[in-house]
């Protein structure tokens, strides 16, 4: 029996959690902007504050988990919590606390995501670099890839297991990475397949299928799913930890019937 590594999934994704309440408030003072306005709807809070729609929706979950606000559907309005110490007036004001670390990379990196909306690297060096053209430096999709291939180990068989009765016969792993989650699936289901990848991550790719044994069952196909049509025979198409990256009005194409919105799912 494996033990459950939740909690360490949970520790490495909330490294950005600090620096997200530090752009908040420091950067953003979004407290004492909301402050006389009380009970907001969150695309009136992005478009006021100049932020791109879903990095603001993330924003203001994560703050509402902190019981800094309140959210009913789209409606926020800041707690007793968030007014007393991060809107400017209170005595027991804390934004200058918080703004003695705005200087941060992370916090840079971050405020660039709200702004844009674009997805970025993962670790604050990379601040200011695209995240797409970071992938052609086979260096860095290496390193990418065996990082996805390290958080699939576990969660892949769990996948597997949930759609182990559907009947189905080839997998296309889209945007696959390493491809691990396509390899849980054949390992549980009589299923072949591919992962759909863009150079030079498809070589990251069938250099960790080989590692595995896994290159007989689960191949590799090359080709930019926003640019290429998907490749055809396949009767499962799994986006898993891809449709984050990309907000709803993102395309891709389709294999015969054009292109296909994400409509609103997040990987």
């Amino acid at each position: 029996m494996v033990a459950d590594p939740t909690v360490l999934y949970r520790l490495r994704d909330g490294v950005y959690a600090p620096d997200l309440l530090i752009v908040a408030v420091a950067e953003l003072d979004l407290f004492t902007w909301l402050a006389p306005r009380g009970a907001t709807e969150a695309v009136t809070i992005a478009g006021e504050l100049g932020l791109a729609g879903r990095p603001a929706d993330v924003m203001l979950t994560y703050l509402t988990a902190l019981g800094l606000l309140e959210r009913v559907g789209d409606q926020v309005t800041p707690t007793a919590l968030g007014l007393d110490h991060l809107a400017a007036g209170s005595p027991y004001d804390l934004r200058p606390y918080f703004a003695s670390v705005r200087e941060r990379p992370g916090c840079a990196e971050l405020l660039a995501v709200l702004r844009s909306g674009q997805p970025a690297a993962w670790a604050s060096a990379d601040a200011g670099e695209d995240w797409a053209e970071r992938l052609g430096d086979p260096q860095f999709a290496g390193r990418i890839t065996a990082a996805m291939d390290a958080r699939g180990n576990f969660l892949g068989p769990a996948l597997a297991d949930a759609l182990h009765d559907l009947p189905v016969q080839r997998v296309l792993d889209i945007g696959g990475s390493s491809g691990v989650y396509a390899c849980a699936i054949a390992a549980r289901m009589p299923v072949t397949g591919a992962v759909f990848e863009r150079p030079p991550v498809d070589a990251a790719a069938r250099t960790l299928l080989a590692q595995r044994g896994d290159a007989g069952r689960i191949g590799v196909i090359s080709g930019d799913m926003f640019t290429d049509p998907l490749p055809a025979g396949f009767d499962l198409h799994l986006f898993s930890h891809v449709l984050h990256d990309w907000s709803e009005d993102t395309e891709v194409e389709g294999p015969a019937f054009g292109p296909l919105r994400w409509l609103g799912f997040q990987g």
